[in-house]
């Protein structure tokens, strides 16, 4: 199972993940290809040759696979915002669904012999009955937001033709990231941020307003996140299905807690139900004895080491805010 590391190919390049990714890919060896659908600008510090692509362009898709012939495809371009697909429901599946199904199809006609790993959610799972449990890839997936319906159909897909044609295909599923470089309208990031606003702003210790504190999600750096990914291309079953995660859940109080003490400042906290999300799951915990097994891949990173990360890229991204 696997592949040795050669020509890997990353769409959605120059996201959050991507920009990772690349940087990782690169620095253990493999030759990088990454596809964006507009101008990347400075990502991957020269680590990548980069491709502009709409990823539902299967022309032009065609054409990226026979000129780089990929080893390897991770594929990480997709509207990630879960809130946002209420909005722009639309967008979200054309660009994580159909956007696949353009990929596969194209893969099918170039007749790629590339392994396509492709990078779904721990929003496919839902809500689940009974008491918490870490959530197993066997669990049945009961997705409540756009966002999480779009990722289970691509994983749908991706095993569909994975058995229809013969594509060689992986599909994972990522819980809560963090880590430096993370836009804001994610709790890490959007903590991060807020903690270092408000420490520039000579107003500490402040007010913070949050939303629900005692929902539980499974935190893992991303750092962890990207060398999992390559660690599933290098072992990972084709037409299997494997979580990313730490295997551990926290709270969201937790989690500020560790940001407030890594920034050494106590707000005073105040409930906005206009942050809480009626579409949130209450429990969302990885189990990850199959990669750990399969992959040999586990989370190295502590959380107060991945803390002081974001709120050190926080201060860095404010520095030049003036309040």
């Amino acid at each position: 199972p696997g592949v040795n590391r050669s020509e890997a190919l990353v769409t959605g390049g120059s996201g959050y993940v991507g920009r990772h990714l690349v940087r990782y890919l690169a620095s253990e060896g493999w030759r990088v290809s990454a596809l964006s659908r507009g101008r990347p600008g400075p990502v991957g510090d020269g680590a990548a040759r980069w491709l502009q692509a709409d990823l539902r362009d299967g022309q032009a898709l065609e054409s990226v696979l026979e000129q780089m012939k990929p080893q390897v495809i991770f594929h990480l371009a997709a509207r990630s915002s879960v809130s946002r697909s209420w909005t722009e429901g639309e967008a979200t599946l054309e660009t994580n669904t159909l956007g696949t199904l353009a990929l596969l199809e194209a893969m099918v006609r170039v007749q790629s012999q590339a392994l396509l790993v492709s990078v779904g959610s721990a929003e496919e799972y839902g809500p689940k009955p009974g008491p918490p449990r870490p959530l197993a890839e066997t669990e049945p997936t009961e997705p409540v937001s756009p966002y999480g319906i779009s990722k289970v159909a691509q994983a749908s897909l991706v095993l569909a033709y994975w058995r229809r044609y013969g594509i060689r295909a992986i599909h994972v599923r990522l819980f809560n990231l963090l880590g430096p470089g993370q836009s804001e309208g994610f709790v890490a990031a959007d903590f991060g941020s807020r903690i270092i606003r408000l420490l520039q702003s000579g107003e500490a210790p402040g007010r913070l307003r949050v939303g629900r504190l005692e929902y539980v999600r499974d935190f893992l750096d991303v750092r962890d996140a990207v060398r999992a990914l390559a660690a599933v291309a290098e072992r990972g079953r084709p037409g299997e299905i494997y979580n990313i995660g730490r295997g551990r859940g926290r709270t969201i109080g937790e989690l500020l807690a560790a940001f407030c003490d890594s920034a050494g400042v106590r707000p005073e906290l105040l409930r906005d139900g206009g942050l809480e999300r009626p579409w949130d799951v209450p429990w969302q915990v990885a189990a990850v004895d199959k990669i750990r097994t399969e992959c040999g891949w586990t989370a190295t990173v502590p959380l107060g080491v991945s803390v002081a990360t974001v709120l050190d890229d926080w201060r860095r991204r404010l520095r030049s805010v003036t309040f």
